[in-house]
């Protein structure tokens, strides 16, 4: 865990085929942040994105531009372009335990109480893009 800014990161990854220059966090307050690693000066500000995202975060995995971010009950898809939540990949109740992501093969996995879930997300990139 590192701190930035008084903020408690939690998980970090680079989004590498859309911008190299991007890296995105999520908080323990569940807030999803695109940091811009080429600013001039430490001083300035750095976040160039900011969404919220409902339950504890789990995961965070990016592909092209978007991020797939695990919460406590649901996996969704934010677009890196506008930080606007375009779908909810999956749902679970009573609560998310895992995710996992394999983006050349545009499959998800979740894991929750009892059973796991495996779904393709190719048609839904295509209808996105």
């Amino acid at each position: 865990m590192m701190i930035c800014s008084n903020v408690f990161l939690l998980l970090l990854v680079v989004a590498p085929r859309h911008k190299t220059s991007l890296l995105v966090s999520i908080a323990r307050d569940s807030k999803v942040r695109v940091w811009n690693v080429t600013a001039p000066t430490i001083r300035s500000s750095c976040c160039v994105g900011l969404t919220s995202l409902p339950g504890a975060p789990i995961n965070i995995k990016c592909h092209e531009s978007l991020l797939y971010a695990a919460t406590s009950s649901s996996v969704v898809a934010v677009d890196l372009r506008t930080m606007q939540k375009v779908l909810t990949a999956a749902a679970y109740q009573p609560f998310l335990y895992s995710f996992e992501m394999i983006p050349s093969k545009s499959l998800i996995c979740t894991g929750g109480r009892g059973r796991h879930i495996l779904k393709m997300l190719r048609l839904v990139e295509k209808l996105l893009m």
